[in-house]
């Protein structure tokens, strides 16, 4: 939130990295910037423990979230070492809750054959819950899924819609 004259704040911040294959990061960050002459510029940027409160938040209450911070080598089913903080932050929500069971559904853009891409999601999903187990979650609290092309969140048409649906999905399954 941004107040006149505050020089800290907290934001949400949207980053499309690649405009020709883009994936969308979101991260509520803390951060302090100075004015200096035509120019503001952000001097420290940290990630705090908002996402992950966010996650458990909706994981508690909506049983769902969409992540958009794993991200996977091109046309593989291997995480990017980018991912292993939020793999962290996943395997401690659980930690905190050790009665959740979840299903880890991976999703994909319609790019490519409808086929691959269901095969594609589900390596995926299944890289997801093969990485949550090395961190010490037990096999039977998770299950995987890959649902392809079949349930986007936006428009295949233009490349924020595809990287709105390229994403993995935890669903908690626990009654």
């Amino acid at each position: 939130q941004f107040a006149a004259g505050n020089k800290q704040g907290t934001g949400d911040f949207f980053i499309l990295d690649n405009k020709n294959n883009p994936m969308v990061i979101q991260s509520t960050v803390r951060f302090s910037w100075e004015k200096q002459l035509r120019d503001e510029r952000i001097t420290r940027v940290t990630a705090g423990d908002s996402m992950r409160a966010a996650m458990e938040q909706s994981l508690s209450t909506l049983r769902r979230y969409d992540l958009y911070g794993i991200h996977f080598d091109f046309d593989k089913a291997t995480l990017r070492s980018d991912s292993k903080s939020l793999m962290s932050d996943i395997a401690q929500t659980l930690k905190h809750n050790p009665s959740w069971t979840l299903q880890v559904n991976g999703h994909t853009d319609s790019i490519g054959d409808a086929g691959y891409n269901q095969k594609l999601s589900g390596q995926r999903a299944g890289s997801v819950v093969a990485a949550l187990i090395a961190q010490g979650i037990d096999a039977s609290r998770l299950h995987s899924s890959g649902l392809g092309e079949t349930q986007p969140k936006g428009d295949n048409a233009t490349l924020e819609g595809r990287a709105l649906n390229r994403r993995v999905e935890l669903v908690r399954t626990d009654r």
